[in-house]
């Protein structure tokens, strides 16, 4: 099936960083996106944008929360860097509807596109 690059929030990623306040580092979210990007496909991003967020429970029973951004491309050739991923195609939001999508990315790519035409839009099944 296809997906977008993701991951998750490692305490790696701002741990061993000075705070940005007395309590707190600021842009961990960013910051995570850009390592799992550059990570799993070879691309630098930036301009990073909010989409959407969801939840889960896993079999485990264990709960994640993922936030879904989108991003401009700054720089770089697509190169796979992971097991998980054995092909990429750069397609309209037309095109992707004809792809094995996993659930729920169709209606975060027509989010991110009514965001980048400046229309607020919030998830909802088709």
């Amino acid at each position: 099936m296809w997906t977008v690059p993701g991951g998750k929030l490692e305490t790696s990623d701002y741990v061993n960083l000075p705070k940005d306040t007395k309590d707190y580092w600021y842009n961990v979210l960013e910051q995570v996106l850009r390592r799992e990007v550059k990570e799993e496909v070879g691309l630098a991003i930036k301009n990073i944008e909010y989409v959407t967020s969801l939840a889960t429970i896993h079999a485990d029973g264990a709960p994640s929360l993922v936030v879904s951004c989108m991003a401009d491309w700054e720089s770089g050739e697509v190169v796979l860097q992971t097991s998980e991923a054995d092909q990429f195609a750069w397609v309209s939001l037309a095109e992707a509807k004809s792809y094995d999508l996993i659930g729920g990315i169709y209606e975060e790519l027509e989010m991110a596109k009514a965001r980048r035409k400046g229309e607020k839009s919030e998830w909802k099944k088709v």
